[in-house]
């Protein structure tokens, strides 16, 4: 069987041009990792990384193609159990894929589908301004579920409702 490629999505800020891992607190990169070099030995597939929301939203373009999808963002969030995550974030991660006009993007900088609420203050590793011993009973308690669905729905409000157009 002949290999058609290596493709590899993950949470993490991605230099997809280059084909680099450039930071990823789940993955513990924090210096810059030639993916594209790392996984080559001996392969003269193409290879490719990407962030997880937006392989998710390069997904939706291309199996969903009954619908006029133009304009859309998609939001994947997860609920990590593991100890390492839940001691690093709370066990949250979230992250958006952006769609316009039919194609994904990813910003100046690659770094589009970054995610971080704007009720965050300082600089801080939590992605939701809960506190991270709110977060940690994310999965137990309801009213901090109810809390961080909440600031996320904030959160894209105004690009959703921004992306409606003229009537």
């Amino acid at each position: 069987m002949r290999q058609l490629g290596v493709g590899v999505g993950t949470g993490s800020l991605i230099d997809f041009r280059k084909g680099r891992i450039r930071y990823s607190m789940p993955l513990g990169v924090k210096f810059p990792v030639d993916f594209k070099k790392t996984v080559s030995a001996g392969r003269s597939c193409p290879r490719h990384v990407e962030n997880e929301a937006n392989c998710c939203t390069w997904g939706e373009l291309s199996f969903n193609h009954d619908e006029a999808l133009r304009d859309f963002i998609f939001a994947l969030v997860e609920f990590r159990h593991d100890s390492q995550s839940v001691g690093r974030d709370g066990g949250l991660g979230a992250s958006l894929g952006i769609t316009l006009n039919g194609k994904v993007y990813c910003g100046a900088h690659g770094n589009a589908e970054e995610f971080r609420s704007a009720f965050c203050e300082g600089p801080g590793e939590l992605q939701l301004s809960l506190p991270k011993s709110e977060l940690v009973r994310l999965d137990p308690d309801r009213g901090i579920l109810l809390a961080a669905i909440d600031e996320l729905a904030q959160n894209m409000a105004m690009p959703v409702n921004g992306s409606r157009g003229s009537t």
